[in-house]
């Protein structure tokens, strides 16, 4: 066991029969003398391999949904691409609800009897609608966001390759995560395993394993 790196001169060992625990490297003759000896729970200094390998291997079997995944395909997105794909479409949303934050920074100081105008309103929902309609007709027909697009990735079904559709790459992906999250407690979960899950080997997230589909690398 010393030899193989299970314990080490510190590790605390006793002769079989006997409840005296003393220092491994006290053993006069390690190599002849250690068959007589059993290695103790009481380990002053562990080696740090020993360590590590024992920590993987209850990784391994205590979280399947990290671990026990297959390897990504080589055209797999990074997790770097996705990210900046996210913060394109979040800049593509701020550009689409620009009227009404220009409507916003003009009348900042203003105050309101009859409270906020319906023009803001009108403002934020005319560019929502916008944004929200250009992003699903693009996921729909070709399994793009703008972000995606510029990124040069792509959704696509996880079984045979094809584009997803309205049912999986828009309502099961993006409408049903965004209703679940808004349920309280339900929702909070849901949030903590969007974001375990950006630990898989498959590099697939949560909304990913339920609408069946997979981000991709394209070269175009």
């Amino acid at each position: 066991m010393h030899s193989a790196g299970i314990i080490d001169d510190e590790t605390l060992v006793a002769a079989r029969g006997d409840d005296t625990w003393i220092p491994f490297r006290k053993i006069e003759n390690h190599s002849e003398s250690s068959r007589d000896f059993k290695a103790g729970s009481g380990t002053q200094v562990t080696n740090w391999r020993t360590t590590f390998h024992r920590i993987r291997r209850i990784l391994l079997s205590a979280n399947p949904i990290l671990y026990e995944v297959p390897q990504p395909g080589a055209n797999a997105a990074t997790r770097t691409r996705r990210f900046f794909a996210k913060l394109l479409d979040l800049g593509f949303l701020i550009f689409c609800l620009g009227p009404s934050l220009a409507f916003v920074y003009a009348h900042i100081n203003d105050e309101y009897e009859d409270g906020i105008p319906i023009e803001f309103y009108v403002c934020v929902v005319v560019g929502a609608a916008i944004y929200l309609a250009f992003q699903f007709t693009m996921l729909t027909i070709q399994g793009h966001t703008v972000g995606k697009r510029l990124m040069r990735l792509k959704v696509v079904n996880a079984g045979d390759g094809d584009t997803p559709g309205f049912v999986r790459g828009v309502l099961l992906r993006s409408i049903v995560p965004v209703a679940v999250l808004a349920i309280p407690i339900i929702g909070m979960g849901f949030g903590v395993g969007e974001f375990w899950s950006i630990f898989r080997r498959d590099r697939r997230l949560l909304h990913d394993l339920i609408s069946g589909t997979k981000v991709i690398r394209t070269n175009r």
